[in-house]
């Protein structure tokens, strides 16, 4: 029980650490007016929706894309290694 409560502080703690920087950043590039270039790839159900804006979009659009790949490459190992041990263990 007592390792359950450091991983909920320690999880809640990394959430603020983000959110803060999050807005660290926000409010910094207001005062700045600095351009910015971004890219996002979002899943909504089994269809992506990937955007990119500014400058450097596009290569951040392909990293971000690779990583999505990677990502579902691992997910594929994981979830076939968990059937192959459930069907052992019948």
């Amino acid at each position: 029980m007592r390792a359950e409560k450091y991983a909920v502080a320690l999880l809640m703690f990394g959430m603020i650490l983000i959110l803060v920087g999050f807005i660290v950043l926000f409010i910094e590039s207001l005062s700045a007016g600095v351009q910015t270039s971004g890219a996002a790839v979002i899943f909504i159900g089994p269809i992506p929706i990937a955007y990119a804006w500014g400058e450097a979009g596009i290569p951040l659009l392909i990293v971000s894309l690779l990583m999505l790949l990677l990502i579902i490459v691992i997910f594929y190992l994981m979830s076939r290694t968990t059937f192959r041990v459930l069907q052992n263990t019948h």
